[in-house]
């Protein structure tokens, strides 16, 4: 059996990872989907990348795709699959 891994829509893309975060090693599909919110003006804050930022369910780190990198640590890196779409499944292949 091989890794398991997560699929996301991010926008009109289907994207799929190893449901492995890389900094705490938990699985990523119980994290959530959305966005990040950042500093904006003297006061501010803005959320930025809605719907491309998957949050890892336990210590909050924020992962953003389908870039495959962490918001705050780069070096932390999702492993990426390349995705294909056919008429009854689909199909994931280890890129890396």
């Amino acid at each position: 059996m091989g890794a398991r891994a997560s699929m996301y829509a991010v926008g009109r893309r289907l994207v799929a990872y190893r449901n492995r975060c890389p900094h705490a090693g938990v699985p990523v599909c119980e994290g959530t989907l959305g966005g990040a919110i950042v500093a904006a003006g003297d006061f501010g804050r803005a959320l930025v990348h809605e719907g491309r930022v998957l949050k890892c369910p336990w210590h909050a780190c924020e992962l953003l795709l389908p870039e495959e990198v962490t918001l705050t640590e780069p070096v932390f890196r999702l492993w990426g699959y390349s995705v294909s779409v056919g008429p009854k499944a689909h199909r994931c292949e280890n890129v890396r």
